[in-house]
């Protein structure tokens, strides 16, 4: 899948305050009136994190397949890797707020975090800050937002010193708040099979597209792959992987110059026919009419 940049943020976000350090830090006010759609239908994968903080309205959030209600006080955090989009809550009849920061991979490279620890630390991407938290969550975003309308030699550096302790404050913060939505005790198991049937999607879908194998990675059968995961998620394990090819396909079809035959050769299909096939069966058009559309 083909990672984004700052540069889509601008793209998206026209009308949003935004304020950068280069390339390589945002922040931005996004402003969304009850009467005006909103959505990122087309899925992307940043290169580096974002953080969201909603102030008013609600907005769905999906990141690797999970949806996520964005609503007042509620934070989400995105990891490198993950697959983002976003719509307005059909249901909202309020005006949308969100506060919005972006850190390139080359920044977080710098600061030298220990990334495999964030991904555990972050397995689940929102939490609600109120209290303490919401307070630190606006004192934090307000220096950051000063600190990028500065000019001097040494801003990258102090950037780097103040995300670090940021960073520091939301280990603290998420631990104490994640356990609110963790998954109970009767469903833990199904949770870790879950997780790690999305990790080995993630790492083999464009080269294996039979249950079978996934099974195989995870130790179990198909059968008890797929009654796991459906009784987990409610979708089937056959969804799910049909899902996660398809988020790629759109996104290489739309972000892309790249052919149809291109495409379906990256994706591991036997031929552009089938993969012609498969995208037309799930999204209702072709991938040169999706390319097309707006």
């Amino acid at each position: 899948m083909e990672t984004s940049d700052l540069s889509f943020f601008e793209k998206n976000f026209p009308n949003a305050p935004i304020h950068k350090i280069g390339e390589d830090f945002l922040v931005a006010d996004v402003y969304i009136s009850k009467n005006s759609p909103f959505t990122i239908a087309y899925p992307i994968k940043f290169d580096g994190i974002i953080t969201m903080f909603c102030s008013k309205g609600s907005l769905v959030l999906t990141i690797d397949l999970v949806d996520y209600l964005a609503e007042p006080d509620t934070f989400f955090v995105s990891v490198p890797g993950d697959i983002i989009s976003l719509r307005k809550e059909e249901s909202n009849k309020s005006n949308l707020h969100l506060h919005v920061m972006a850190i390139s991979n080359r920044i977080l490279d710098k600061l030298n975090l220990n990334r495999q620890y964030a991904s555990l630390l972050f397995k689940y991407r929102m939490v609600k800050a109120t209290g303490k938290y919401k307070d630190l969550i606006i004192a934090y975003r307000a220096i950051l937002q000063s600190l990028a309308q500065l000019d001097h030699p040494n801003l990258e550096d102090s950037l780097c010193n103040i995300l670090r302790s940021l960073y520091t404050e939301s280990m603290f913060a998420w631990k104490e708040l994640s356990p609110a939505i963790m998954p109970t005790t009767r469903n833990r198991d199904k949770s870790t099979i879950y997780d790690s049937f999305i990790k080995a999607v993630n790492t083999y879908h464009n080269k294996h597209h039979e249950l079978s194998f996934y099974a195989d990675q995870l130790n179990i059968t198909a059968k008890h792959l797929s009654t796991t995961i459906k009784a987990f998620c409610g979708k089937t394990a056959a969804e799910i992987l049909d899902s996660y090819i398809l988020m790629e396909a759109k996104n290489l079809i739309k972000y892309t110059s790249k052919s149809v035959k291109q495409i379906s050769d990256e994706l591991g299909f036997s031929s552009q026919l089938s993969f012609y096939r498969f995208f037309l069966r799930h999204e209702g058009l072709t991938p040169t009419d999706y390319r097309k559309s707006e």
